[in-house]
């Protein structure tokens, strides 16, 4: 028998012998198999089934063993035996069903084409559209290299590199997410990604090991190895359905609990020998043989079979040159499509190598940028020192440490330096590289060169512009701070004079129109109050204060202030604090205030009916703050949803109509929303059209055991509480008659006595000859500001308890810091509000008794009736002084009469003295001018 013989009669015989066992196993796993259990289905899970007797299944048609179509086009593989088993277990037909790719099925299956899938992995993104069964199979995920290549423990050996991976499996979706420093190549199956890495387009790959093993067969891929486990993936199977069939998740479930172990075993043993067999059982070969023909064709048969091996490993050995050659040819052209690539690009790619004793050696370099800028490529690979040898010497040190500490410690490079180019021009370079540790110790760092000058450039007329703009913006900062403190005098004027004005005898008419002038008066101020905050906001020069106060009489003021407008308008107005809600806190009293009172007064007028309801609630803590919910609900006209979005802008209203309609800058409801986010918290707004609106804002405020006494904003003294103000010796300091004027009247209405002194040269002097019980000290004045004139006041003997309360326009951030640091004691802002100044008055006058002059000026002999006063101005100048106040009809003539008064000091004309007071107090300037002609007469008869 020759070998062709015995080559037939051994191949017949081994085909034989597969065919026999193969049946032989088709045979064992159906008769083995025991009964299909019943399974428990309810009766809605009974009707489903037989409302849906097919369903389509989602398959992935190259994924053997574990799931794929053979070459005739069947459904295949191990999940393929679990779908038969489970399908015909509860009477279900899963018709296999896929599209060209696996995340365009997946599409699918979103889109409800597909109704199952027998092999898929979950993810949260999928169970927004499909429900997973309980996993019933688990499969170990490798990662795969080239056999040169450097061993690896984990994905980290690969940061920096190219993996080619197949897209949409959840390999690629875990790896991009923990392990983004490793560049992530998609490609459409795992054989591709094989073959991929095979040919060098990637340095590895990660998948099922069974399915790894498989396709590296099936393409005589002998250049691959497992390098390591995959850490980060541990492939469990589920089935899934789409996610409005719950039925079917429930059916698929139990039919999968009632798969018994040796029915897994047997699907899973029978794929697995499929895959990992490596050729006939030579025993069971031989008995085959054995039975077959004689011994002799037994023997010829190992010949023929060792003839055959040998001559596939010399087959196998040619392959395997041809394959090294063409790796080799594909390699140089990745090599040449890199140089063009990198050519074409306008900075520079390099690789740099680094010795573990710090010698350099460059490995690659190209790119546009070299050739622009007159490198020798050659030369600098000769002498990697070339490549720094034109860096600015300033910069060259902070240059070579950065790459010494990446060579260090592998930590990303990047660094902008400086170069001067043969051509004497600076430019500006970026460089930037990822670095690897080699196996032998030394460093590789790969990565890029741009020029950045450009760039630079624009950062530099970037920087410039910003500049300007913030000097434009504190321009505009300052400009409004001073116009609103030049504002504030004469509306001090306007605010005061009708105030007084209103005290005294009106008829109905004229009482009306001055309480109208009040009122829009006090609009007015509002309005630069709002205008002043905005400029302090975006100045940054507006800040919080942290005190502790009392929430209880926030909300009480509030409720005082916007009862009055809620009664006028027959609107009902509910306050409610939750019990939780703590009331000692510590946060900035005057800020929420201002809030809450903005938005309860807007709930007020643009409700016309029913109500405004102002809740408070706990909503939980925040780094050791309470967070308090406020929310004001009206029942007014209500916002649309594009009204709703500008809201909160800045001289933004809900449209025109409601400017004409209702008033308003725009500007209460934008500084409320800065407020907000300055105090760390949040403000929105609930609203429809013609039913109402809910305005609410959350802040935290930091918890404290108890209101602090000394909480801002108090209910300030009223009526006969000001009674301590009788009497008491005030002296007033301002360089505007008409501010004196009202400051004097509304202080002697409580029966002050009221010292007035032009500037702060005059104050000290005041200071310095007579008692006072406080000082009201304007600050900026002419001769001497009142800062300076505290400070010379401070330096007298016996005045450290005399107290000075600052009273002016000058309202910005710093101005009460620095009245405080001259020796004030107080503030009061301008125009004054009656009840804040006649409050603070006597807080202070309660605590402080009069303070005594100097000494010295006590011991002085009290200067004779009609002799000069002390600032040495002559009685004939006070007297003409006044004469022109009363001629012009000018209010002032009060001061000038206090002067010439204080000047007599006493003397036998008190009775023309005080009937020309009275004169003047009563505006009656021709009277009063007759009393001084006659005081004249009377005072020249006393010098004759």
């Amino acid at each position: 028998m020759d070998s062709s013989i015995a080559g037939r009669v051994l191949r017949a015989s081994a085909l034989a012998a597969v065919a026999v066992l193969s049946a032989g196993a088709a045979l064992a796993f159906r008769d083995d198999a025991s009964p299909a259990p019943q399974l428990d289905l309810t009766a809605a899970e009974r009707e489903w089934l037989a409302a849906h007797p097919a369903v389509r299944l989602g398959i992935e048609p190259e994924w053997a063993p574990i799931e794929f179509l053979d070459e005739q086009g069947r459904y295949s593989g191990m999940i393929a035996d679990y779908v038969a088993l489970l399908g015909g277990r509860i009477g279900l037909r899963m018709e296999p069903a896929h599209r060209a790719t696996w995340p365009e099925t997946l599409e699918a299956a979103r889109a409800r084409e597909i109704d199952v899938f027998g092999d898929v992995g979950k993810t949260p993104e999928r169970e927004t559209f499909l429900i997973f069964t309980p996993s019933y199979m688990t499969f170990t995920s490798v990662i795969v290299t080239r056999d040169d290549a450097p061993k690896i423990a984990g994905w980290e050996g690969l940061y920096g590199q190219t993996v080619a991976m197949p897209d949409g499996h959840v390999e690629t979706g875990v790896l991009q997410q923990k392990h983004p420093q490793v560049r992530v190549l998609p490609m459409p199956t795992v054989g591709e990604a094989l073959q991929a890495v095979a040919t060098g387009r990637a340095v590895g790959t990660a998948s099922n090991l069974a399915v790894v093993n498989y396709e590296i067969k099936q393409r005589g891929l002998s250049n691959l190895r497992i390098a390591a486990r995959n850490p980060d993936s541990e492939q469990r199977v589920y089935f899934a359905v789409r996610s409005d069939w719950p039925e079917l998740a429930g059916i698929l479930a139990k039919g999968l609990a009632s798969i018994a172990p040796d029915e897994h075993r047997r699907i899973q043993d029978r794929w697995y020998s499929v895959e990992f067999k490596s050729g006939l059982d030579p025993r069971k070969v031989g008995v085959a043989a054995v039975e077959a023909a004689a011994a002799v064709a037994v023997v010829l048969a190992a010949i023929v079979w060792w003839i055959r091996r040998l001559r596939r490993e010399i087959a196998y050995r040619r392959l395997i040159e041809e394959r090294l050659r063409e790796t080799e040819r594909r390699i140089k052209q990745a090599h040449d499509r890199l140089r063009d690539i990198t050519d074409t690009i306008p900075g520079a790619v390099y690789q740099l190598g680094m010795d573990p004793d710090g010698g350099m050696k460059l490995n690659f370099i190209s790119g546009q940028m070299i050739q622009s800028q007159s490198y020798d490529i050659e030369e600098m690979v000769r002498d990697p020192s070339k490549l720094f040898s034109r860096v600015l010497p300033e910069d060259k040190p902070g240059l070579m440490a950065a790459i010494a500490e990446t060579a260090k410690t592998l930590k990303p490079f990047s660094y902008e330096y400086r170069v001067r180019l043969p051509d004497g021009h600076v430019r500006w370079i970026r460089a930037e590289a990822v670095a690897r540790r080699d196996p032998d110790g030394s460093g590789t760092g790969t990565g890029y060169l741009s020029d950045v000058t450009e760039r630079k450039r624009i950062e530099q007329e970037l920087a410039v512009a910003t500049e300007q703009a913030r000097s434009a913006s504190k321009a505009k900062s300052d400009f409004l701070a001073n116009m609103s403190h030049e504002i504030r005098t004469p509306m001090n004027a306007i605010i005061g004079l009708t105030h007084l004005a209103l005290a005294t005898g009106l008829n109905p008419r004229q009482h009306d129109y001055l309480s109208k002038i009040s009122g829009a008066a006090h609009t007015l101020l509002r309005i630069i109050n709002d205008v002043l905050d905005i400029s302090k906001i975006e100045a940054g020069k507006l800040a919080l204060e942290e005190i502790r106060f009392d929430l209880r009489r926030v909300l009480e003021e509030l409720r005082q202030l916007v009862s009055v407008k809620a009664a006028e308008k027959r609107l009902a107005l509910e306050l409610s604090v939750a019990a939780d809600v703590p009331t000692g806190l510590v946060g900035d009293p005057l800020r929420l205030h201002q809030v809450l009172l903005n938005l309860a007064g807007n709930a007020v007028k643009f409700t016309g009916e029913g109500g405004v309801r102002i809740a408070v609630t706990r909503g939980g803590v925040r780094e050791g703050r309470v967070l308090l919910r406020f929310a004001v609900a009206d029942t007014g006209i209500g916002l649309t949803r594009e009204q709703q979005d500008r809201l909160f802008q800045t001289f933004s209203q809900a449209d025109s109509s409601t400017t004409r309609r209702y008033g308003g800058t725009g500007l209460g409801l934008s500084i409320c929303k800065q407020l907000v986010a300055l105090m760390g918290g949040e403000i929105g707004v609930d609203s429809e059209t013609g039913r109402g609106s809910t305005f609410h804002f959350t802040v935290p405020f930091a918890p404290a055991e108890e209101a602090s006494e000394e909480a801002p904003r108090q209910p300030l003294p009223k009526g006969r509480q000001y009674a301590n103000l009788r009497g008491a010796r005030v002296l007033v300091v301002d360089d505007n008659l008409t501010n004196r004027q009202i400051t004097r009247e509304l202080l002697e209405a409580q029966g002050v006595i009221v010292t007035i002194a032009d500037d702060g040269r005059e104050a000290v002097e005041s200071v310095r000859r007579q008692a006072f019980d406080v000082v009201l000290m304007d600050v900026q004045m002419p001769v001497m500001d009142g800062l300076e004139a505290t400070k010379a006041i401070r330096a007298l003997a016996h005045t450290e308890r005399l107290p000075i309360i600052a009273m002016t326009a000058s309202v910005l951030r710093g101005d009460r810091e620095r009245c405080y640091e001259a020796g004030m004691d107080d503030y009061v802002a301008k125009p004054i509000m009656v009840e804040h100044l006649l409050g603070t008055l006597a807080r202070w006058i309660k605590q402080q008794p009069a303070v005594a002059p100097l000494p010295a000026a006590a011991e002085a002999d009290p200067a004779p009736a009609g002799s000069a006063p002390a600032e040495g101005r002559a009685l004939p100048e006070l007297m003409d002084a006044l004469d022109a106040r009363l001629a012009d009809c000018d209010a002032a003539a009060a001061d000038a009469f206090a002067a010439l008064r204080d000047a007599l000091n006493g003397g036998a004309h008190h009775g023309t003295v005080a009937a020309l007071g009275q004169a003047i107090a009563d505006y009656d300037f021709d009277a009063a001018r007759a009393r001084l002609t006659l005081l004249k007469t009377a005072l020249a008869a006393t010098a004759a």
